[in-house]
């Protein structure tokens, strides 16, 4: 088959078309959205009632994207083998190389994706939309108050921690519309696992054992700044900030937030590095004592 047929079979993908998968079946039912390296629809999976994201690789997508594409799939897998229980669960993929020869099948060819558990943006609300309504403080949006936004705070510092630790790589693409927010259930979930840092082994060099520390507190700075804006509704710059800079563009929201709070926020978003958390450890410890 040419690359001709597989973009012909590509456009060709609507609902009630099935692919097939290495353990599961999956038929289409609609379109969701798409980027430059694939699409992606909602399917059934199974014929069942379970539902899945299925990510459609591009047939004419670069070679660096593809490896990027595929990245997330490991990545999930490992995250999977480490029990991390913020990311969608992988659930299936195919690659094109172990069937290559195989011909049409429901009028297309066999095409490259990744499927995960569906993430249902009607339940898990990107914090970026939420925060559209208003900061966490009481009576604003649908925020039921601090306590919520603390939750949410230890969910993601215990991704991150498990993300450290366990699997010893860095959320390099962490944007706050990644992370999705069930708040009938209070439950995390984190999308968009197609850029990490390396993994960096546990003997690793002084030199790149540094280079993983860099980016772990890069991975702070940036959660710190959306923790921020989730408990004021304002931006604040991952390099760090003064307390009177924090409190001064925090507005009115900053009395309605607990001392607790705001001295984990201004720990976190200190200008002077070595001031901040040491690790996420140390982050979610602050936080869960806030909780308590």
């Amino acid at each position: 088959m040419s690359q001709m047929d597989l973009i012909s079979s590509f456009n060709q993908i609507l609902p009630e078309v099935t692919l097939r998968g290495e353990a599961h079946t999956f038929t289409i039912e609609k379109y969701l959205g798409e980027g430059h390296t694939s699409k992606v629809f909602l399917a059934c999976m199974d014929q069942s009632e379970q539902k899945a994201a299925l990510k459609v690789l591009r047939p004419d997508a670069a070679d660096y994207t593809k490896d990027n594409f595929w990245n997330e799939a490991f990545v999930l897998g490992q995250m999977q083998n480490a029990s991390i229980a913020y990311v969608p669960k992988l659930l299936d993929q195919f690659k094109l190389s172990r069937l290559e020869k195989e011909g049409k099948e429901n009028g297309i060819y066999p095409l490259e994706f990744i499927a995960t558990e569906y993430v249902d943006s009607k339940i898990y609300h990107p914090l970026d939309s939420l925060l559209q309504e208003g900061p966490l403080s009481k009576g604003s949006g649908k925020w039921e108050g601090e306590e919520e936004a603390l939750e949410l705070a230890r969910q993601a510092l215990e991704l991150l921690e498990q993300l450290h630790i366990q699997v010893r790589r860095t959320y390099t693409d962490m944007q706050i519309k990644n992370f999705c927010w069930d708040q009938e259930h209070r439950q995390l979930k984190v999308i968009d696992w197609n850029h990490v840092s390396q993994q960096y082994p546990v003997d690793a060099e002084a030199d790149e054992q540094q280079e993983f520390e860099t980016l772990k507190q890069r991975d702070l700075a940036r959660l710190a700044a959306y923790l921020y804006k989730t408990f004021t509704g304002k931006g604040a710059s991952e390099q760090g900030e003064s307390s009177k800079e924090l409190e001064s563009r925090a507005e009115m929201q900053w009395p309605q937030i607990s001392a607790a709070s705001r001295r984990i926020l201004q720990q976190a978003l200190h200008p002077t590095p070595k001031r901040r958390y040491p690790d996420v450890t140390a982050f979610l410890k602050a936080v869960q004592d806030a909780q308590r």
